[in-house]
């Protein structure tokens, strides 16, 4: 709150002229007393009543706009306090935006190392070439067999059938194959998915603190700044009425402008 005496307009050439003024009226209406010109000393006593009038006027002009000012130097800080303090903000939470973006990347990249490692390992342990069947045993006994007792062309038939087996029995298992390796896959994706969603609700989480903890400094200042309002418009009120009732003391009647009274009726 600004004290009334910080708000006392600084005397300027023309209140200097008004004084100046006054004191030569008053001056001229003891004179006209003294001579029994009364005429003359109630237009003087009019003129001086006048010019009162108008320093007065003049005065609360000045302290009003000084009210003004003050009041708008207290909002342009306020205003600067709070951008700074959103840029704070700001920056606060793209770094914590980066952190976990960072976070996420080198995550994914650890997942991505850790199914290739996965894939890997499977192929190592499951053997690529299909054992030979019960059946497919039991055949290539039957072709040695007939090899031996001189059956060639019934051995050839044999050794067909047993490569056209062993090419459908190699394809259904590398299908097999793949499957089984998939199915490890999906089960370490699935795993990796909870831990990137897991990163994203704790990032979430971290976030909305950080926006709740900026949204209540705002809150701070901007209540700061309604009360500093409120007393600074309570004292200005109080000094304008103090200059009211020092004016009806000096018997000085300030007349309302045609605006402000028309704005009344209204």
């Amino acid at each position: 709150a600004v004290p009334m005496k910080s708000l006392e307009p600084e005397s300027d050439e023309e209140d200097e002229e008004i004084d100046e003024m006054l004191e030569k009226l008053k001056e001229h209406l003891k004179e006209c007393q003294k001579m029994g010109k009364y005429v003359e000393a109630q237009m003087a006593q009019n003129r001086v009543a006048e010019l009162k009038e108008k320093k007065s006027v003049t005065r609360i002009e000045k302290i009003k706009r000084a009210q003004e000012k003050e009041l708008k130097v207290l909002q342009d800080a306020n205003d600067d306090e709070e951008k700074a303090a959103v840029q704070k903000w700001e920056e606060e939470l793209a770094a914590l935006d980066k952190k976990f973006a960072d976070a996420e990347e080198a995550l994914t990249q650890k997942q991505e190392e850790e199914a290739a490692n996965c894939r890997q390992s499977c192929e190592e342990k499951i053997p690529e070439k299909l054992h030979l069947t019960e059946e497919l045993v039991g055949l290539r006994k039957m072709e040695e067999a007939l090899a031996k007792q001189g059956k060639f062309e019934e051995a050839h038939g044999i050794k067909m059938e047993i490569m056209k087996k062993e090419k459908e029995e190699q394809a259904a298992w590398l299908e097999e194959r793949e499957k089984k390796i998939q199915k490890k896959l999906e089960t370490l994706n699935v795993r990796h998915m909870n831990e990137i969603q897991a990163l994203q609700k704790t990032h979430e989480k971290e976030r909305i603190i950080k926006e709740k903890e900026m949204n209540n400094a705002l809150d701070f200042i901007r209540k700061k700044l309604r009360n500093a309002k409120t007393h600074m418009e309570s004292d200005n009120q109080a000094t304008l009425k103090k200059l009211e009732l020092q004016n009806k003391t000096k018997g000085i009647i300030v007349k309302p402008k045609k605006g402000a009274l028309a704005k009344k009726q209204h």
